[in-house]
Formats: C-alpha cells, structure tokens, sequence
C-alpha cells in the first residue's frame, strides 16, 4: 500500500505540472516516444545548449508526457492487482464462513431429526 500511495503522490505531482496532452496534440504519438528518448538520453547541460526553445521545450514536455502516462500505467495496474487481492480473500473468507454454517446447520438440523424421531415414538 506504501508504493500505491507514493506513485499516487508523485502522479499528482506530475498532473500539477500540466496539461501535457493537450500541450502534444498536435504531436504524433511516435515522435512523442521519440522526443521523450532523446530527452531521456541528454543531460541537463547538453539540454540547455538547444538554442530553439521550441525543441527543448518539446523534448522536456515530451518526457514528462511518457513519465506521466508510464505512472498512470503502474498506478492503474497496482490497484487493479489491489482490489484483486481484496476480492480472492473476500471469498476466501466467504467460503470460510459457508463452511462453518454449513456445519451448524447440519448440527441443527440433525438435533431436528434427532427431536422428531424421539417424539414419534410413542
């Protein structure tokens, strides 16, 4: 639950940025790949060398589109194992107490006939 909730916070983090899809629509989602690549691959220094604002600002955006969609993907997967989870052992614990009923009720139900059967004897 400690990790679920940290990549939570860091996706909210990430939302508070911005709109990054609407920044990339015009971006086809293969160059988006690309760019974040690129990005991903060149360091701080070397970024700020990109004298076309346009470009760097593109790769920084592009990068943080791809990081933003990959924790999107973890945080939708984790709790999808999450509330498989929650579910096997809901039923686990079901069946565990249709066992438990089932064997009080077969009790009961013998001391029934146990009951009928001593007072059908005359």
């Amino acid at each position: 639950m400690g990790k679920f909730k940290g990549r939570l916070a860091f996706l909210r983090d990430l939302d508070a940025l911005g709109p990054t899809q609407a920044w990339l629509e015009s971006v086809p989602s293969e160059k988006i790949a690309h760019f974040a690549g690129e990005a991903r691959v060149t360091n701080v220094a070397d970024l700020r060398k990109v004298l076309d604002e346009d470009k760097r600002f593109t790769l920084i955006v592009s990068l943080l589109h791809t990081v933003r969609t990959g924790v999107r993907d973890d945080v939708v997967t984790m709790f999808c194992k999450w509330m498989t989870a929650i579910h096997t052992k809901g039923r686990d614990q079901l069946e565990t107490l249709q066992e438990v009923h089932r064997a009080e009720s077969e009790g009961l139900l013998a001391c029934l006939a146990t009951s009928w059967t001593a007072s059908a004897r005359p």
